[in-house]
């Protein structure tokens, strides 16, 4: 099997990006390549000081640039 269920995930280690903490000129999906290209299976948008509407619209560019073998949390 080479589909996605048989890559085992590790979901004791996982990357929260909360944009109030990302360094000046960095975006959201910049870090979401960078942290996926990394090798983290999963990340977790934490979007406190957003609107919801500002929150789905970053969570669904935030699943467009998700692998398919990644894990997307939106908290």
């Amino acid at each position: 099997m080479d589909d996605v269920s048989a890559r085992q995930i590790d979901w004791s280690v996982y990357v929260i990006l909360d944009q109030s903490k990302l360094p000046t000129g960095r975006t959201p999906i910049e870090f979401a390549e960078t942290i996926y290209g990394a090798g983290v299976d999963i990340l977790q948008l934490r979007a406190k000081s957003r609107s919801a509407r500002e929150t789905y619209q970053l969570a669904v560019r935030l699943v467009e640039c998700t692998p398919s073998d990644r894990h997307f949390i939106v908290n």
